[in-house]
């Protein structure tokens, strides 16, 4: 699946209760384009700025977590997010921010300025591929045109694609463009659509990816990129065994709720928030440590909505905000 265990071996840090280590952060819901996968593009727009933000924000930075990643919908959309960029970057964290690429190219130079370590972008096909599952006309080159913004500016960039029927047989040819551009993307990330039934790839299809996903593993490895996927991802989901609400929290910047981690946003119930309680006593109360409790488990049932890989990436992305503490340490 991917060079790193879904069983996280991190010895750099082991998590405490109240002390989060990556910190997913959803601005709104506020989106740009219309994706066949996701409704957030149906939902009014936030009249929110920046400063409303900052009090939760700065209640989460206040827990030191190692990473945050700034989510939504579409979060360059926010004017002010450099802002709250550098907030992040000056307590320590590891930032990123995950953009559907349409703003980047104009607004990559100030995120890097800000302290942005990393671009997450979504690519879900190739070319009118990925325009039509996103349906926005020219998305794919505002795309690979802000990669290109985004490194030209000093940072790095994964790649997230939505596994899905209309793009299954775009996965080869996306593997070649984005392992022969000079700078390839640190990692990538293959997500199974989901609540989507029409959009699931037929059984040909699941039959192909089975097949393709260890050599596209095997073939990125050769250029130094992770590929983190599960070669039967549409297989049927069970809730397994999972420490990723030990290290992970999901917050909602409008209201400072908690959530157990990005998987578990909305599909479960709220487990804190960040404006009650004690300095200690936002992540480590009796809802977050019965979350806990059940994932670790295996029989918390929300969890069967999640897959293997996306436990994985967790991980990952923990071992990347520890080696951003390290060279933090070190300079």
């Amino acid at each position: 699946m991917s060079v790193i265990s879904q069983e996280d071996t991190d010895e750099h840090r082991s998590s405490s209760v109240g002390v989060p280590e990556l910190v997913y952060f959803n601005l709104f819901d506020d989106c740009n384009v219309r994706c066949n996968m996701c409704e957030c593009w149906k939902r009014p727009r936030s009249a929110k700025s920046a400063e409303d933000f900052v009090e939760v924000l700065d209640q989460v930075l206040a827990r030191r977590p190692r990473a945050i990643r700034f989510t939504g919908g579409e979060p360059l959309l926010l004017r002010g997010l450099p802002d709250l960029v550098r907030r992040g970057a000056e307590s320590g964290a590891r930032v990123s921010v995950i953009t559907n690429g349409r703003l980047l190219t104009s607004k990559a130079r100030r995120l890097a300025d800000a302290g942005c370590t990393e671009i997450v972008i979504s690519l879900d096909g190739v070319g009118t591929t990925h325009d039509r599952i996103r349906r926005n006309r020219g998305l794919f080159d505002k795309c690979l045109a802000g990669i290109d913004a985004a490194t030209t500016a000093g940072m790095s960039y994964g790649v997230n694609t939505v596994v899905q029927r209309m793009g299954v047989e775009d996965l080869q040819t996306l593997a070649d463009l984005l392992l022969s551009r000079a700078l390839p993307p640190r990692w990538w990330h293959l997500i199974p659509v989901r609540d989507h039934d029409d959009l699931v790839p037929t059984a040909e299809q699941r039959s192909h990816l089975r097949r393709l996903i260890p050599a596209l593993i095997d073939r990125a490895a050769e250029h130094g990129v992770d590929v983190i996927a599960e070669p039967d991802m549409f297989g049927e989901q069970r809730p397994a065994p999972c420490t990723v609400p030990a290290f992970t929290a999901y917050v909602r910047a409008d209201s400072g709720e908690v959530y157990g981690c990005n998987m578990l946003a909305y599909a479960d119930g709220v487990i804190a928030d960040v404006r009650e309680g004690s300095a200690s006593g936002h992540w480590g109360g009796s809802r977050a440590e019965d979350l806990r409790a059940r994932c670790a488990e295996g029989t918390n049932t929300a969890c069967s909505r999640c897959d293997p890989a996306s436990r994985t990436m967790n991980h990952f992305l923990r071992h990347l905000a520890a080696d951003h503490a390290l060279e933090g340490a070190s300079r």
